[in-house]
């Protein structure tokens, strides 16, 4: 064999060896999926998720990065900024969301807040896939819902959020 098929060889299978060992890296990391609709956009979860002191707050780290200004590439938010995420418990399968509306005079906010529950119910399914259901207790600040009563507990199903007594 010539010099020239030996360092071909070499070269293959040195490349060979690099995209398989950055294959199983990139396979082997944890995404965490941010819903809008039905378009998912994963994000390495080491980036933004540190060790955090228990589900719950790594819950409301995630659900924080919906509304922050430096989205993601091709991510729209239907959290606006006022939204302050206060607190995550579950009871049983039951999700209490405890939030609070911090708007500063002159801020206007336009959002859909079908579309901003879909992302928050989602977000948290994700990282507690056996919850049923949600609901949604406004702590403080003005309540910005116009359409949807938090009084009452959601489920998701598939794309849809319907209002259901406990």
């Amino acid at each position: 064999m010539s010099r020239f098929g030996k360092i071909t060889i070499i070269i293959s299978l040195t490349a060979l060896v690099f995209l398989s060992l950055t294959y199983f890296y990139i396979s082997g990391l944890e995404k965490v999926y941010f819903i809008d609709d039905d378009t998912f956009n994963p994000a390495p979860k080491s980036l933004f998720i540190n060790p955090v002191s228990s589900e719950e707050n790594r819950i409301i780290k995630a659900l924080n990065l919906l509304k922050s200004p430096q989205s993601f590439k091709g991510y729209s938010s239907e959290v606006p900024s006022s939204v302050v995420f206060n607190s995550v418990n579950f009871d049983n399968n039951i999700c209490y969301i405890d939030i609070t509306f911090d708007k500063k005079p002159g801020e206007s906010s336009s959002y859909h807040e079908d579309r901003m529950l879909l992302s928050i119910f989602k977000t948290i399914k994700h990282f507690r896939p056996e919850t049923e259901k949600f609901k949604l207790n406004v702590k403080g600040g003005t309540n910005s819902f116009k359409h949807i009563s938090t009084k009452y507990y959601m489920k998701l199903k598939d794309n849809n959020i319907s209002i259901t007594n406990r």
